[in-house]
């Protein structure tokens, strides 16, 4: 059982999405992101190109046994971002939950427009059990000269998740921030976040130094995020690390691959 309390505090403290938006403590440079957009921002699906795919993997110091797997997939056909993916978390043998993913992007009136589909699976073994809920995302982008404003919405209908019983809902993420790009190679980034009743104001910084390695850092509370990028125009690396009071210091890897 204190396992699985701890997974949900875990699942509580740790935004979705990958090493970017990790170490940026939840927020995200809207140009960064690929088809990993399809967990933090719909919308941001028209940036997959003709192709690209993402792995992630997440380790925590605190609980060795946790971990969390994500993969996803994009391409953008006729003006139209579509993405598919999954997020598997896991205690072995005492609970899992897999998260599938699929969504679609447009641009409506120089506004990127995303709108998602996931299906939340749980298992408890031990118990016998195995719950299925369903839930939509949503997300918009506008850029103009060097800002760039978001908004997501992922989990809207915060299904019940209970293993046994009900009442249990699952938290919506509602997430503003603002991108500034002064000067080109810096990202300064500014963020409103509510988790279920938990509201956060964070802040961001990327720098790149070259046009391959970059350095990025986040604020959220007295949480400081940071992380390292080294990227080519097909394929990147992503590595960030944080440090929790409750969970120790965390670290998050991703690789993608753009066509």
């Amino acid at each position: 059982m204190m396992n699985i309390v701890l997974f949900f505090l875990i699942s509580y403290i740790i935004s979705p999405g990958d090493a970017v938006t990790y170490s940026l403590a939840g927020l995200y440079p809207p140009q960064e992101l690929h088809c990993e957009a399809i967990f933090i921002n719909p919308a941001l699906l028209l940036n997959s190109g003709r192709f690209s795919t993402t792995l992630t993997f997440k380790d925590f110091y605190f609980m060795k046994d946790f971990k969390e797997i994500t993969f996803s997939a994009g391409t953008v056909l006729k003006n139209t971002g579509l993405g598919a993916g999954i997020s598997s978390k896991s205690i072995p043998g005492v609970y899992s939950e897999n998260t599938y993913l699929l969504a679609l992007a447009k641009k409506i009136f120089k506004i990127k427009v995303g709108f998602g589909a996931r299906m939340i699976e749980i298992k408890a073994p031990d118990d016998n059990l195995t719950k299925r809920a369903f839930s939509v995302d949503y997300g918009l982008s506008y850029s103009y000269s060097i800002f760039t404003l978001s908004f997501s919405h992922l989990n809207v209908l915060s299904p019940d998740i209970a293993v046994v019983g009900s009442g249990e809902e699952s938290n919506p993420l509602l997430s503003v921030q603002i991108n500034i790009n002064k000067p080109n190679s810096v990202n300064w980034i500014y963020g409103y976040e509510k988790n279920g009743d938990r509201e956060d104001f964070v802040i961001g910084s990327e720098m790149w130094f070259s046009r391959g390695f970059g350095l990025r850092i986040g604020l959220r509370e007295r949480r400081i995020y940071m992380g390292l990028a080294l990227k080519t125009p097909s394929w990147g690396i992503n590595v960030s690390f944080g440090s929790h009071r409750e969970l120790g210091t965390s670290y998050v890897i991703s690789t993608f691959y753009v066509l």
